[in-house]
């Protein structure tokens, strides 16, 4: 062979290795949702009993990734397997009774956990009931609770505090703090509202918080009483545990490590000492105490809540009926007895954690927030995602179901506990989230 054949031969060897180091590198970076796209015929995912599912694959090049099928909240199956190039349906099923399917592709390089993508669906979502019996004592037991609650004056410490200077002249804000004594450490948040508000004129609006301690989302902030008090509302950042507001990281790190670490996960005792019994019962303090209020127009209220905010959110429409309207997004606290009936419970999830105790089965029922939606005469806008797999599809529906007064509830497929990216953002928005934000805006008018 000659030497100029020779070396082109090599030259073109090279940019061969070049290239495919190019395309591995390429490949490396790509995620889950580039290397698949996953849909349905319907955009909310709902279906009815007895109908065929068929969820379609679009797939540019073929991969490898561990495929998990989810079926109310519990894994069925887990396998590596090898998705192939095209577009075709990569998973068909039908179910007769009420079934929620998560479909998710992982990757397997165990360093890559975070990276996979997912679709949900639901059939006979209207079917859904707790896996609980309710108490038939349950709201006399929490009217009680209320009772007592209460009992003790209603003392406030009110602090005014600095607000940025685009506000300024429009809005004032406080860092509150009212006594409650049945609900243990007392209400603290930031409350603002528009200056010189004459007495009658503004509507109630409460912001609760997901869980957790220590971190940015956990605490109240003058922002977010701000963003509502906007709207022209008396608005407080409530915070869940009752902590101090405006405080070095070190204190909200010092109460997750010590007072407050676990407090999610702590079992059912009995009713009285549940970690959650405090955290509701400062809400209905938060309420009592906004509605003293000479600015309150005595006609609305609204509380807005996700996750462990939405069970917040949850039981004090049942426990107030002054509560007007509520934004309950994925929440917590649904459905606490769901494994007793074959799906996986709402979070905490006690029963995994502890097992089926027998105060779990006494108590459990009454810190269940799907019973409190049953006494609610608010008007409710909810939102339950189908990948949701910190608050389960089914017990968030088991919930929804229950709820009284009017209501309308939003799913997607692609909702997990967090807000969609990507190119599932876009659909969610202009569908779903623009019409939270116009509910939100039309119970504060």
């Amino acid at each position: 062979m000659k030497r100029a054949q020779i070396c082109k031969i090599a030259m073109l060897v090279a940019v061969a290795v070049v290239v495919s180091g190019v395309w591995s590198t390429l490949r490396a970076q790509e995620t889950m949702e580039d290397l698949i796209t996953l849909t349905l015929d319907r955009w909310d995912g709902r279906y009815n009993p007895g109908e065929e599912v068929a969820i379609h694959a679009v797939v540019p090049e073929e991969f490898e990734a561990v495929r998990e099928i989810w079926v109310n909240g519990l894994l069925e199956s887990s396998e590596l397997v090898v998705v192939e190039k095209g577009e075709y349906d990569i998973l068909t099923r039908r179910y007769d009774v009420p079934t929620t399917v998560m479909l998710k592709f992982r990757n397997p390089d165990k360093k890559q956990h975070k990276d996979f993508t997912d679709i949900g669906y639901c059939v006979g979502m209207e079917h859904f009931r707790p896996g609980f019996e309710k108490p038939a004592d349950f709201m006399e037991w929490w009217r009680a609770q209320v009772a007592k609650l209460r009992e003790l004056p209603i003392e406030a410490k009110i602090v005014e505090v600095e607000v940025p200077k685009k506000d300024a002249a429009d809005y004032v804000c406080y860092d509150i703090e009212v006594n409650c004594g049945e609900g243990g450490a007392p209400v603290r948040g930031y409350l603002a509202m528009p200056k010189g508000a004459t007495p009658g004129s503004l509507p109630i609006c409460i912001y609760t918080h997901g869980a957790g301690v220590n971190g940015g989302s956990n605490r109240s902030k003058i922002d977010v009483a701000l963003r509502y008090a906007r709207h022209g509302s008396i608005s407080l950042d409530l915070n869940a545990h009752g902590m101090l507001n405006g405080q070095p990281q070190s204190y909200y790190d010092e109460l997750n490590a010590t007072t407050l670490k676990g407090y999610k996960d702590r079992p059912i005792e009995n009713r009285e000492d549940y970690y959650f019994r405090g955290m509701y019962l400062r809400l209905q303090r938060a309420l009592d105490w906004l509605c003293t209020l000479p600015e309150w127009n005595g006609e609305r209220v609204l509380v807005i809540g996700n996750s462990q905010g939405g069970a917040q959110t949850a039981a004090i429409c049942g426990l107030d009926n002054r509560v007007t309207h509520a934004v309950i997004r994925e929440p917590g606290m649904m459905d606490l007895g769901g494994r007793l009936v074959g799906r996986m419970s709402g979070p905490p999830c006690l029963v995994d954690e502890y097992g089926i105790t027998e105060e779990f089965l006494k108590w459990g029922p009454y810190f269940d927030t799907a019973f409190f939606l049953e006494h609610s005469t608010a008007k409710i806008i909810f939102e339950c995602g189908w990948v949701d797999m910190s608050c389960t599809p089914s017990s968030m529906l088991s919930g929804y179901n229950l709820a009284g007064g009017e209501k309308t509830i939003y799913t997607y497929p692609y909702r997990r506990h967090q807000s969609p990216r990507g190119k599932y953002r876009e659909p969610w928005n202009s569908r779903i989230n623009k019409q939270f934000a116009k509910f939100i805006s039309d119970a504060l008018k």
